[in-house]
């Protein structure tokens, strides 16, 4: 509980985060829902593996160039 205290703390008084929507948690329930429902015509296997593609090229970009 006190890890998760930590992170609604962080997210609510660093200046970085502080324009993160409030309502996150619902967009993220949606988006996984659209997820979901793509995944009887596409397959778990093929969704998986493309997000675990996504995940892995995450760390190559750099969130503060400006190009």
């Amino acid at each position: 509980m006190a890890h998760v205290y930590g992170h609604a703390d962080f997210f609510k008084n660093n200046l970085w985060f502080g324009k993160t929507n409030e309502i996150m948690m619902d967009e993220m329930a949606n988006h996984a829902t659209r997820v979901l429902a793509t995944s009887p015509g596409t397959g778990r296997m093929l969704l998986r593996a493309s997000s675990d593609a996504c995940l892995t090229i995450e760390h190559l970009i750099d969130p503060h160039s400006m190009s």
